[in-house]
């Protein structure tokens, strides 16, 4: 459709993948990719976790000018690195961080 502005996942820069290391998503691997990726139980969220403890748009990755980085959205759980709350804090691979009693692992391409 002429002026259509819909970006498919496919026509989008892969940049990396988001692991989860335990928890009811446990070795599963959620891609994400160049610019705003909003992670949450919302089921139009970049990555749909659908569990109560997460919300549902509960943190981003954001991959903008070389620059990755890790936000809150405000969400109540929080998220950790290395035990200390953070709201937006840069990320590089294989950066690790807690939010709802589960563990995540960032990679990059």
């Amino acid at each position: 459709m002429n002026g259509d502005k819909t970006i498919l996942e496919d026509e989008k820069e892969l940049k990396g993948w988001l692991v989860a290391l335990n928890g009811p998503f446990q070795g599963r691997d959620y891609r994400f990719f160049a610019g705003k990726t909003i992670v949450g139980s919302n089921h139009l969220a970049g990555i749909y976790l659908p569990v109560p403890n997460i919300e549902p748009y509960h943190f981003s990755i954001r991959i903008e000018n070389g620059e990755a980085w890790l936000t809150d959205l405000d969400c109540e759980s929080g998220l950790f690195i290395d035990g200390k709350r953070i709201w937006r804090e840069p990320i590089l691979d294989e950066t690790r961080f807690q939010t709802s009693g589960i563990d995540f692992l960032i990679k990059f391409l």
